[in-house]
């Protein structure tokens, strides 16, 4: 027991802790998924991650800071946010009392209206130009102006191994034992985490597996991984571009070394999704009634663009990290 937030000090399956108690209904997996129907494949299906609190998986990583925020006794937390997250995380602070203080760092171009639900959620929003120069921990932390607390913006403050924020995630993506994974990529936190998990299980697989995991890891070593990323300012994919992403190049060298060890499928790759792609895709999700934002949903919009590469009866995985709901009350 962490103040008033039950912990289990365990992997074990049978007691998740996701989407948290009281004011949730913990499970494993935490959300569903299922068969969509996209033209040209006969089996696809998504792994939708709308029903989350705040509607997206960002509440998976929101809970993991919340829960070392109090264990720490953490009084100032700065991260740079294009809104999910930070909303994700205020979310549980004020659901669980959290008297850490959210400060929040956003581009000056960022939408007022986001702006505001920010600051009525509770966080402290400070802006500047993200597009200048890539900014540390340190400098983040004076223009949030915290001098008691740390900033997170980049993950291995609070996550040192980048297995922990998604790990359970990260199995139940893993357990559909899909031969292709599509995957929003925008930090890229996700991504990575379902590799360290899949490189842990491939190993794992000569003494004993994770008691999570219940994927075939002879299929999952040959699964093509993407991630659906962009580099563009002026696109819809608002939450997967980043000015600065300083992990990139070691990111595209991890990927590297587990196709090379033959880890994932020799396909696996890290790419730009095509606007014209993103339209159809959006239009596939409104007709079987998927929530999803443009970003959330950019793994389909990937598949539709190498539609020609992928073979037609090949199981499918697209990962829907949903979309935001900046106006979330108290649940019940």
């Amino acid at each position: 027991m962490i103040e008033n937030i039950l912990v289990f000090p365990t992997n074990d399956p049978d007691k998740p802790e996701f989407p948290p108690k009281p004011f949730y209904t913990p499970a494993f997996p935490a959300s569903s998924t299922y068969p969509i129907q996209v033209p040209g494949f006969k089996n696809v299906w998504l792994k939708d991650e709308s029903t989350n609190p705040t509607g997206t998986h960002k509440d998976r990583m929101a809970w993991e800071v919340l829960i070392k925020a109090k264990r720490y006794h953490i009084k100032e937390i700065s991260l740079i946010s294009s809104g999910s997250a930070a909303m994700a995380i205020q979310h549980f602070f004020n659901l669980y009392k959290a008297s850490t203080v959210l400060k929040v760092l956003v581009d000056r171009t960022m939408n007022p209206v986001i702006k505001q639900y920010l600051v009525q959620a509770g966080c402290k929003v400070y802006e500047t130009d993200l597009s200048q120069k890539l900014l540390t921990g340190k400098k983040i932390k004076e223009l949030t102006e915290n001098v008691s607390g740390i900033d997170i913006t980049y993950r291995e403050v609070l996550d040192r191994y980048n297995d922990n924020y998604y790990d359970w995630l990260s199995y139940e993506i893993l357990n559909t034992t899909a031969n292709h994974c599509f995957i929003p990529f925008g930090t890229g936190d996700l991504f990575i985490n379902i590799l360290i998990i899949a490189e842990r299980e491939f190993n794992n697989r000569i003494f004993k597996h994770d008691p999570r995991f219940s994927g075939d890891i002879n299929v999952i070593s040959g699964c093509n991984f993407f991630g659906a990323t962009t580099h563009s300012a002026n696109t819809r994919l608002d939450k997967l571009f980043s000015y600065h992403l300083p992990s990139l190049k070691d990111y595209n060298d991890y990927l590297a070394s587990l196709i090379h060890n033959h880890r994932i499928g020799n396909s696996s790759a890290i790419l730009d999704v095509e606007e014209e792609f993103l339209e159809e895709a959006l239009q596939l999700a409104r007709e079987q009634k998927i929530t999803c934002e443009p970003s959330g949903i950019a793994g389909l919009a990937l598949l539709l663009q190498n539609k020609n590469d992928i073979p037609k009866n090949d199981k499918i995985l697209i990962v829907n990290t949903g979309c935001t709901n900046y106006t979330v009350g108290h649940p019940g």
